[in-house]
């Protein structure tokens, strides 16, 4: 698995649009089983599940 967006490294700051809500990040990944299921948590708190790949290794 690779991070495709963001690039390592990089600092990830979420602006607020016109009715002063946070904007989403997008993360995309890439993975070379087209069946895996990936887990994503920002720190101790689950966000969900990725089931689905457009980008394979």
């Amino acid at each position: 698995m690779i991070f495709i967006q963001p690039k390592h490294n990089t600092t990830i700051t979420l602006t607020k649009n016109v009715e002063g809500e946070q904007n989403s990040a997008i993360f995309e990944i890439a993975h070379k089983h087209s069946d895996a299921q990936v887990f994503w948590y920002m720190g101790d708190e689950f966000l969900g599940t990725t089931k689905t790949f457009t980008n394979l290794l």
